[in-house]
């Protein structure tokens, strides 16, 4: 039921009847309620849109990340089967160039791997509190679901209520 609904409501009237004043103040306030909600509704789903998104271009973020880490795993190793392949072609004093030369390159591999370490853990930081916020927002969701249920079995309890008085008045 939306709050059009609501409004195009018309109740028949009948001798000794509601107040059709206060019964169309009513449906009008009832109506205005379920407008915010609905209003509120969209917007929740706008953002769980949006965290979604986020959690999307985080997740690609982290896969390019990884596929990063294996190419530089790959490079690096190729770099040093060649500086070995070139230490044993040289003499003596080239075999020491290239030992220097496999230090340099491990020292930037770690200094990589601690770089890309850091940079995949903020993309996962990223990733589970974009997916925290989507499971808080549809957390808020079902709340206001209930909320609206609630609020409904209420005016529907009270029209009940209502009729039940009228009836035994009658």
């Amino acid at each position: 039921m939306t709050s059009k609904d609501i409004k195009a409501i018309e109740f028949k009237t009948k001798f000794g009847g509601y107040n059709a004043q206060e019964v169309d103040a009513f449906i009008e306030n009832v109506a205005k309620a379920m407008e915010a909600l609905e209003t509120e509704n969209s917007q929740l789903k706008f953002r769980v849109d949006q965290l979604t998104e986020e959690a999307s271009v985080a997740q690609e973020l982290e896969k390019t990340l990884r596929d990063t880490m294996v190419n530089a795993q790959l490079s690096a190793n190729q770099i040093i089967d060649d500086a070995k392949l070139t230490a044993m072609k040289i003499e003596s004093d080239a075999q020491t160039d290239a030992e220097n030369l496999r230090l340099q390159a491990q020292g930037a591999l770690s200094q990589a791997q601690v770089q890309a370490d850091e940079i995949v853990n903020q993309g996962k930081v990223v990733a589970k509190n974009a997916l925290a916020n989507v499971y808080e927002l549809r957390k808020l969701i079902g709340e206001y679901k209930s909320k609206i249920t609630a609020c409904m079995n209420e005016q529907l309890d009270v029209m009940e209520k209502y009729f039940a008085d009228i009836e035994a008045d009658e």
